[in-house]
């Protein structure tokens, strides 16, 4: 619960040498110094202690071990199966009840990340197990393969996904699948302990031969499901940036055997998140900038090469080419291509002289400008591949119909119902009326990403036991209310959405209206946890400059019309739901979690 500033640490009593004053009267002055003392402390929001060490384990691990060539086991056919094995393993000293093994599939979450939407399970395949939950012993492992396409049929179109396990989401499809799970006489206390964010750790586990990664457990589960890539058939990269900037787009296109066979080296590469956390790692000016190095120096290559490739489209390399920087063997010299790798450079002005040295696979639609400014700091969030309806906002399931019949025009900015060119806006409902919002998306790109991915999943119109979310807490100062604090699925300080994100700075003031990420505090540290923010924020009714000064909170966004109501939310008050009126035409999927 909030309190006020923690006040300084007891001294540690030695060896009887602090003594109680004997003095009644000494010991009232005591205690009304001391309550004086806390009187004058600054409140701050302040949510749970951070967790302990987690005893549960749960690994999930492809199958997928030597069926590709690159040997990469996040990247499926569309005709391949997404086969898992889950192990569940209690690394605690006392035995553990736990989800029966294989009751584990109703924890899956499955996004996909060109539209950044959760895929709506069909969990009708589990059978009811003989036992709901059973006791898994100190050090004991159990588990089982599944196939993730039983209970995501619709995981078809091409794309990246990400994975998660969720006991909040395990307890809900367990109750829609069998209500009389209810019954149970320690449900409760199961579903309880299954809601915290602590109950269980996933542990994701996957083969990565690419250089750029320092670690392959922990961070996403993310694959991709990818048809054939085909000629005379536009596809699209869309480059996220750690900065949270728009993201850059390229558009990909190949028709003869170089060309084509470069783009889907290209394709491939970014399925199989090879282009992750690299790089423009040399920017020269209006020339040209180089990117996708493993080792961002020029030297790194992929696991995989493709020699002899020619520009065989005869492209030219104007301003906003992506062309594959090739190598050319001295020995066969230029007559039969080069070998392309995973480097490709933008040229950021004409360069007729590389027409015939290097392969272009597409040219840059969004983000030239932006290009010409970056540097080596700044990082490929992600590269997410999409197809042409995907990037103009149709539906996914519409993805395989092709497009080869429409005129090759680039796509206009878009400008259309429920999109903007400026910041996000939502609509945050409340029991007192409605908050209109502007989200900070151009200082703070990851956490607004995530605040409106959770709305357009309906995160914040869930409350505990089907109930509704609220404001569960609100911080007093000198008789003036400062802030209210919601945002949590279980309406206390434990609640977050399964993970935690990485903080961001902003130039934005906790001033009254502002919307502000709330963290974990720390009581060993008596501070707040450095990326310990999840789902709840608060909002500020007051001005509280203390907060600036003291403390490094993300401020993400600001109430723009209903000032008027939020002075008459009080501690309790409803939050019916949160919703996305304006967004970019981008995906908000690739967020920045903290490891």
């Amino acid at each position: 619960k909030p309190a006020a500033t923690p006040p300084a640490k007891p001294a540690v009593a030695t060896q009887q040498t602090q003594q109680q004053p004997k003095d009644p009267a000494a010991v009232k002055a005591a205690q009304v110094a001391s309550a004086a003392k806390a009187a004058t402390q600054k409140a701050v929001p302040k949510r749970r202690p951070l967790a302990v060490s987690r005893k549960v384990v749960l690994t999930i691990e492809s199958v997928l071990s030597g069926a590709s060539p690159r040997g990469s086991q996040l990247s499926f056919r569309k005709d391949v199966a997404v086969e898992l094995n889950l192990t569940l393993k209690n690394e605690g000293k006392t035995d553990q009840r736990l989800p029966s093994p294989a009751l584990l599939p109703l924890g899956f979450e499955v996004t996909r990340l060109s539209d950044n939407k959760k895929m709506t399970g069909d969990f009708s395949a589990v059978a009811e197990p003989a036992s709901y939950f059973s006791t898994l012993k100190s050090w004991e492992i159990t588990g089982l393969a599944v196939s993730l396409n039983e209970y995501f049929p619709s995981m078809t179109p091409s794309g990246r996904y990400r994975l998660n396990w969720s006991g909040a989401a395990f307890i809900s499809n367990l109750e829609a699948r069998f209500a009389k799970v209810k019954d149970l006489p320690d449900y409760s206390v199961l579903k309880a302990g299954l809601m915290k964010d602590n109950s269980i750790k996933t542990r994701k586990v996957f083969l990565d031969r690419s250089a750029n990664r320092s670690s392959s457990l922990g961070g996403d589960f993310e694959f991709s499901v990818f048809g054939t890539v085909t000629s005379n058939v536009k596809y699209y990269a869309r480059v996220n940036l750690t900065t949270g900037t728009d993201p850059i787009v390229f558009e990909l296109s190949g028709s003869k055997r170089g060309n084509l066979f470069a783009m889907r080296q290209f394709i491939n590469l970014a399925n199989e998140g090879f282009y992750d956390r690299l790089n423009f790692y040399d920017v020269q000016g209006d020339d040209y900038a180089l990117g996708g190095c493993s080792s961002k120096n020029g030297m790194g290559v992929p696991p995989i090469r493709i020699a002899n490739l020619k520009n065989d489209d005869a492209v030219k390399h104007t301003a906003g080419t992506v062309s594959f920087l090739t190598r050319v063997s001295s020995k066969q010299g230029k007559s039969r291509g080069g070998e392309v790798g995973s480097i490709f450079f933008v040229s950021l002005k004409d360069h007729p002289e590389l027409d015939t040295e290097h392969v272009p696979i597409g040219k840059v639609v969004e983000g030239l400008d932006q290009i010409k400014k970056l540097t080596p700091q700044t990082l490929f969030d992600s590269v997410v591949i999409l197809t042409e309806a995907e990037y103009k906002g149709e539906s996914p399931d519409a993805a395989a119909v092709a497009s080869a019949a429409k005129p090759n025009t680039p796509k206009p900015p878009a400008t259309g119902e429920g999109i903007t060119l400026d910041n996000p806006e939502v609509l945050i409902k409340t029991a007192k009326g409605d908050l209109e919002v502007t989200l900070f998306e151009n200082n703070c790109y990851s956490t607004v990403a995530s605040f409106v991915m959770l709305a357009e999943q309906g995160f914040f119109s869930k409350g505990p036991d089907g109930g509704k979310m609220t404001f569960y807490e609100s911080i007093e100062q000198d008789g003036k209310n400062l802030c209210l604090i919601t945002g949590s699925p279980t309406n206390d300080g434990d609640g977050d959405p399964g993970y935690k994100l990485i903080d961001e700075k902003t130039k934005h003031k906790c001033e009254r209206g502002s919307l502000v990420m709330l963290k974990q505090f720390d009581e060993e540290k008596d501070g707040y946890a450095e990326n310990s923010s999840g789902s709840q924020f608060f909002i500020c009714t007051q001005d509280i400059p203390y907060f600036d000064v003291n403390f490094e909170f993300t401020v993400f966004g600001k109430v723009t019309k209903g000032l008027e109501v939020l002075d008459k939310l009080k501690k309790g008050d409803a939050l019916e739901a949160i919703n996305v009126v304006k967004k970019k035409s981008h995906g908000y999927g690739n967020i920045r979690k903290a490891k």
